[in-house]
């Protein structure tokens, strides 16, 4: 017989058991949460609703598609919302200084979710906003498992395991109430193996990133230019004649591996829409270079083969889509 009822304290339990296994400071606190966009949810409609007095906000744009559905809704409810394109933060103490007295927190990313660029305002931003006892909410979709940092007292970082494993690191003085995610029913056990289980093999190789890169600029492009601050764990290539996503295909007809699990793109055919990364992304990318480019997952890079494989590949979908008249 169901007894339909949930016990809160299960999430209380977890939280504590993903503070030891984070080895997390003593005056940090775990929340967990069933994704990114349900932890910065959460976390950002609860600690409105707590801080009634302080109705203004204000996001970075353009990094993170992750926070979108919260705009219309505290428009709505007629907060002071100020928004800055990261291309457009230049000087960060001055647009921290024109901030709103009653401002209550502001939301960026760390990474980019697809090409993993970091961005270098990040950790300036974090501590001006502290200085000025401002919640600093920062997005890290895989930053987190290479720049360990200990959260300062105004800060939460949202990070990132997997989409239904997600984890809210707060500084000591952040103290908002939870909406819905000690209600809900958890798993604590599955929740924790995701969590282990999305940290094993990670790591960065520079080395094999820039030389893969390098390799393969004579039959394709590279996204990044040199000076670009990335995380090195993906080569970003982009095909400007051919789909990635039938590059991917053949590659895995020809060569097998899992499919989506190294390689992945943000091609239209592969996400069944034409405007998913378009809406955010900024500077606007366009919808030929979504359509050719490829990230590869460094693991692929340790096969010495791997970059005449994927040529292969590349060649077999350019000659089909080729023909004399």
């Amino acid at each position: 017989m169901l007894i339909d009822v949930v016990r809160p304290e299960t999430w209380d339990e977890l939280n504590e058991r993903v503070h030891q296994l984070l080895n997390l400071q003593p005056k940090e606190r775990a929340r967990c949460f069933k994704g990114l966009g349900a932890a910065v949810i959460e976390v950002t409609r609860g600690t409105a609703q707590f801080l009634t007095h302080k109705k203004s906000i204000g996001f970075v744009l353009g990094q993170t598609p992750v926070f979108a559905p919260l705009l219309p809704a505290f428009y709505k409810e007629t907060y002071e919302i100020s928004t800055v394109s990261h291309l457009d933060l230049k000087n960060v103490n001055e647009w921290v200084d024109n901030l709103k007295k009653d401002t209550n927190f502001i939301v960026f990313s760390e990474d980019h979710p697809v090409t993993g660029q970091l961005y270098n305002f990040v950790d300036e931003l974090d501590q001006l906003l502290n200085s000025k006892r401002i919640f600093s909410f920062r997005i890290s979709h895989r930053n987190h498992f290479f720049q360990k940092m200990e959260a300062r007292p105004y800060t939460v970082r949202f990070c990132s395991y997997g989409p239904e494993v997600a984890v809210a690191i707060c500084g000591e003085r952040f103290r908002s109430p939870t909406l819905v995610a000690r209600e809900e029913s958890w798993d604590a056990e599955l929740f924790c193996q995701k969590l282990q289980d999305s940290q094993l093999d990670v790591f960065q190789n520079p080395s094999a990133v820039k030389e893969f890169e390098s390799q393969a600029a004579s039959w394709s492009q590279t996204f990044f230019a040199d000076s670009v601050n990335r995380i090195w764990d993906r080569a970003v290539l982009v095909f400007p004649e051919v789909s990635a996503e039938a590059v991917a295909q053949v590659f895995f007809k020809k060569f097998g591996g899992e499919k989506w699990k190294y390689l992945e793109t943000p091609n239209m055919c592969r996400w069944s829409t034409t405007d998913l990364f378009q809406k955010w992304w900024q500077p606007a990318v366009s919808l030929e270079t979504l359509r050719g480019m490829l990230l590869v997952d460094q693991a692929l890079l340790q096969n010495k083969d791997f970059a005449n494989q994927l040529h292969s590949a590349y060649d077999e979908v350019k000659a089909e889509q080729s023909w004399d008249v």
